[in-house]
């Protein structure tokens, strides 16, 4: 279970811009869909979608949260408001880091 600022939060896979414009150019053109999406497949991710984050969660919280990872980025998606949506995502630097969080 992972707990930030008292609320389990979600770790998953994302997908990316280039992988979710590839799933709508497949309605249009099946075949060429098929060999994007192989090549898409044989790279590894870094990127983690983190959901279920309290209102209150900053990016300084995420960095302390994966402080034993090396991050590239962090992006927690807000509203027109500028509040926290409740989820975001976080980019690491390499497999290996990634592949650890799953260990938490």
């Amino acid at each position: 279970m992972r707990i930030l600022n008292e609320r389990t939060i979600k770790i998953e896979q994302s997908l990316d811009k280039e992988e979710l414009e590839m799933m709508k150019e497949k309605q249009k053109n099946d075949q060429d869909f098929q060999k994007k999406l192989q090549k898409k497949k044989n790279k590894r991710y870094l990127r983690l979608f983190v959901g279920n984050l309290h209102k209150s969660v900053e990016e300084g919280d995420i960095i302390s949260f994966f402080k034993e990872f090396e991050i590239d980025f962090i992006e927690i998606k807000k509203n027109e408001k500028g509040q926290s949506r409740g989820f975001g995502f976080v980019q690491f630097k390499d497999e290996v880091s990634i592949n650890q969080v799953f260990t938490l």
